[in-house]
């Protein structure tokens, strides 16, 4: 989301936040507590496999911003990567 600098990157983040309304902004730590909340009220986890250390269950995890990914970033390995994990995914 940010260079190196502490920046908001150009063309990707800058113009997401510019759609957002100004009045999101300050509540963005309180929006993700919620979604936090919700997402443990509705019960909603992920559960461990067999040979995982530790509780059967995790809680389910969502990022309340979007992970964008400009066209200078999207690369083959990228690509492979997406593709891989929706294999994954399909596979259950």
């Amino acid at each position: 989301m940010r260079t190196a600098d502490g920046n908001l990157r150009p063309q990707t983040w800058q113009q997401f936040f510019a759609h957002l309304a100004p009045a999101a902004l300050p509540n963005l730590d309180r929006r993700e507590a919620m979604l936090a909340r919700q997402i443990r009220d509705d019960g909603l986890t992920y559960k461990r496999l067999p040979l995982h250390v530790g509780s059967a269950e995790r809680p389910w995890s969502l990022d309340l911003l979007p992970l964008i990914i400009g066209a200078d970033e999207w690369t083959d390995e990228s690509r492979q990567g997406v593709a891989q994990r929706a294999r994954l995914l399909n596979a259950r």
